[in-house]
């Protein structure tokens, strides 16, 4: 029984120290005067994942590996917009697009 609670705080602490080496992309998309752009497609495209931002513009991505990545800012029918960004663990790295 004794081993079985080593082995479970050990596990616990290995867990809470890979949750804090991830970082964040946030960002908020708008238009040309200034408005949030909704309805956008906003892509890291190396972990093939992306969301489409809501009325206010912003995204949000969360425990993201520490690494560059490119962020594809895309809507129907007009140019896609890429934006380096470099990933930090524990760090939130911001994107800012206005494309429209």
């Amino acid at each position: 029984m004794r081993y079985l609670i080593i082995a479970l705080v050990v596990f616990n602490l290995l867990s809470v120290d890979a949750n804090s080496q991830t970082g964040t992309i946030k960002g908020k998309v708008t238009t040309r005067d200034g408005e949030p752009a909704g309805q956008v497609n906003v892509i890291i495209g190396e972990l093939k994942m992306g969301i489409v931002t809501p009325v206010t513009g912003e995204f949000l991505f969360k425990n993201i590996k520490p690494g560059i990545y490119t962020v594809i800012i895309s809507y129907s029918g007009l140019q896609s917009q890429r934006r380096t960004v470099a990933v930090k663990a524990t760090d939130t790295a911001a994107v800012d697009v206005t494309p429209f």
